[in-house]
Formats: C-alpha cells, structure tokens, sequence
C-alpha cells in the first residue's frame, strides 16, 4: 500500500511545479526574442535544481528550432465562442476577442498558456479562485461570464470592453486635472472597494489594468494575480514579488506579508501618475511633490495622493471606504 503525501509535501512539490512553469514560460519567451540564459542564475532564482534547469534550457533551444512548424494551432471555436482577433497577451496567456456563437455577445477570451495548463496543481487553484471571481460584479469591475475547458485548452470569457487602457490614454492625452483624475480614480476605487469587501486583494493595480470604455465607464481589469484573504494557497508561490514595480507598496516590495493598503498604495501611485504623468520615486523616505506641477493642482487632490503613497501603514488611508468619503468631500 502506497502511503498518501502529507500536506506539506504536497503543498512543497506544487509549489515546485508552479516556479518550473514560470521558468518555462520565462525562457520560452526569452528565446523567442533571442536572449541568453544563465542555468545557475536561473536556478538561484526559480529555487529549482541546477541540472533540471539545464535540462529546461537545452530542450525548450531545441523546440524553438522548430516552433513555427510545430505551435499548437489555435481552434477557431473554444466552448460556446467563435475566436476573431487577438487582442493582447499577458503573463498567463494570449487574449482574443470571441463571439458568442448563439447570444452574439462579444466577450474577451484569454486563453491560459500550455505549459500552465498541463499542471492539476495548477488548474485546481486557477478554477476555484476564478469561480470565485465570478461572483464579484460590479459596474466598475470587468465581469468573467465563464470559466471553460475545450480538448487541450482552458480559457476565461470575460466582459469584453470596447475602449482603451488607462495607459493608452495617459499616452495620448498627458497628465489630467485634479477633477478629470478624481473622478475616474473614484470610479476604480469604487470597484476596488468592491473586490475587498469579497475580502480579495487585487495586488497589480496600474494604469494597464485599469479599462476606459468608449461611453466614458472607467473599469478594474486583470484579477490574474488577485489574492482570496479566505484561502491559503493562491495562484502564485509565497513570498514571490508581484506586480508592476513602479506601482508596489513598500511592504510589497519588502516581500512583507500585506493587506488591503497594499492595493490603496498602488491606486495612489496610479493617481499619481495621472495628475504628473509618472511613476512617484520610490527614492525619499517622504513623498515629494514636483513644485512646478504641484502648483497646478488644488490642495485637496496633493493630500489625498500622498496619503494613500504613506510609507508608514499607520498613516495610510485604512479602507478604500475612507479614501472614496474623502473623494467625495471634494466634489467628486
């Protein structure tokens, strides 16, 4: 009789298997744009056995010879979807626009990467935090319709928005008003508020993540990295740094345990990327402000924005709830 494996073992080797996929799509990516990769850097930081990661070099240089002729073709239909074009990619997998083949309704489909498909571990984590997910709708949140699994491919439908990023349009337009800026931050505060009342962080607030549709609605996108305070095992391995670094907390850049002040230090950033059209300096124990530009924007605004970027948690805003009542104290 075989015994079964106690649960941290399992709980160990999944964790393995998940920074073995990572390092997988890592390095098959990097090999398409022609990078070179060193096995022990690799291994050091993947945690993973030198030899194993060698192995994971030499097989994936030798697939890439032949990846055009032999890339797994994409089906035209997944379930119920008729697949149109590609609409962006992510770190877990490609995103296309669909077309529901009976309703006509748009959705955008991402489709989860092969090499994260092919672990249980994996996919049993991934099906019960986007089940959960589904759950939390709300006008300024992107709603996931379905989370689906067709032959060899899993995929996420969700809510397809006819717009552009926040990032597009910081792009073309430059640094906003105060007003423009706390109205659409108040939007996706609203949305966040949401997510933490499910006791959910989202973790990778930016201006990427953050969707404006055509009509003017300003919505919270991409749960890809999201985190359930309920459970204790997540998409992601413990520990690991997630997000965009410009718009990390401290304490999630300290791989410090966080909370939901984590996700207001990033809205913050996001604030204040749009009122100056960067990413704040992480460089001075105290937030300043660029004196020329803060002169154009009113008090209020300045206030709001330094104290969701507080370093010091005792001092940030202790709930999206507090930060959207002072939003609307000044007009928004």
């Amino acid at each position: 009789m075989i015994n079964p494996k106690a649960p941290d073992q399992a709980s160990s080797e999944d964790e393995a298997e998940e920074r073995f996929a990572d390092l997988f799509d890592r390095v098959r990516e990097g090999l398409e744009r022609k990078e070179s990769f060193d096995p022990k850097a690799l291994a050091k930081e993947y945690q993973l056995d030198l030899v194993m990661v060698e192995q994971c070099l030499e097989a994936l240089d030798a697939l890439s010879q032949f990846q055009d002729s032999q890339a797994p073709i994409l089906p035209q239909k997944l379930g119920p979807y008729r697949l149109m074009g590609e609409l962006g990619s992510g770190g877990m997998g490609e995103v296309y626009q669909g077309q529901h083949h009976s309703s006509g309704e748009m959705a955008a489909i991402k489709i989860i990467r092969r090499s994260r498909s092919s672990s249980p571990a994996f996919l049993e984590r991934f099906q019960r935090e986007a089940t959960a997910l589904k759950q939390m709708r709300h006008p300024n949140i992107v709603s996931i319709y379905e989370v689906g699994h067709d032959g060899d491919w899993t995929y996420i439908a969700m809510e397809y928005v006819e717009g552009e990023t926040l990032a597009d349009y910081l792009g073309r337009v430059g640094p906003l008003s105060a007003s423009k800026a706390g109205k659409m931050i108040m939007a996706v505060a609203e949305g966040l508020a949401h997510v933490h009342e499910w006791q959910w962080l989202h973790r990778d607030i930016k201006p990427q993540n953050i969707l404006i549709e055509r009509s003017g609605r300003v919505l919270l996108a991409d749960f890809g990295i999201a985190k359930d305070l309920n459970q204790h095992t997540e998409l992601t391995e413990s520990g690991e740094v997630l997000g965009t670094l410009a718009y990390l907390s401290p304490e999630q850049l300290g791989g410090a345990k966080i909370d939901h002040r984590a996700d207001i230090y990033s809205l913050g950033a996001t604030l204040y990327h749009m009122l100056f059209g960067k990413v704040p300096s992480k460089t001075a124990m105290v937030l300043e402000f660029p004196e020329i530009q803060a002169h154009s924007h009113p008090q209020w605004v300045l206030d709001i924005c330094r104290r969701c970027l507080e370093s010091d948690l005792t001092r940030r805003y202790t709930s999206v709830n507090e930060l959207i009542g002072q939003l609307r104290a000044s007009g928004n």
